[in-house]
């Protein structure tokens, strides 16, 4: 059974999470989230504007440019449970399927937020000020 891995590197703008395959292998500056059964949704929410925000008040930051990303800090990143897990794992096929054809996927990037949003039962207040800040 093929299941990818989830990859990141040790030092981004923002959280910055992408799917490689099981025999991708890197050098000791990226890391990977392997064997989890829910690599999309885990994908979509690893990726999105809110947990990028909680992630800069948890962990160490390089300056206002950077944030280090250190498995203490990474563990730490709360992932709700969902029974829409579907939606997201269509929404992430679609990103990647734009994404190989250099298309936009802003669309589903914000559907994915505003899900997120309401999984972690956020105000439009809440929610307004994390959209204002990318």
């Amino acid at each position: 059974f093929y299941r990818p891995k989830i990859m990141y590197n040790d030092i981004n703008q923002r959280l910055s999470f992408c799917l490689a395959d099981e025999d991708v292998f890197c050098n000791n500056t990226v890391y990977f989230i392997s064997d989890n059964p829910h690599n999309k949704y885990l994908l979509a929410c690893l990726n999105s504007k809110v947990i990028d925000w909680y992630y800069k008040t948890l962990s160490v930051q390089l300056g206002s440019n950077a944030v280090r990303m250190f498995s203490i800090y990474v563990e730490k990143i709360p992932v709700p449970k969902t029974v829409t897990e579907k939606s997201f794992e269509f929404l992430i096929d679609s990103i990647l399927k734009k994404s190989s054809r250099n298309e936009d996927f802003s669309f589903e990037c914000d559907m994915i937020d505003q899900k997120l949003f309401n999984l972690f039962d956020l105000s439009h207040e809440e929610s307004d000020y994390i959209n204002s800040l990318y």
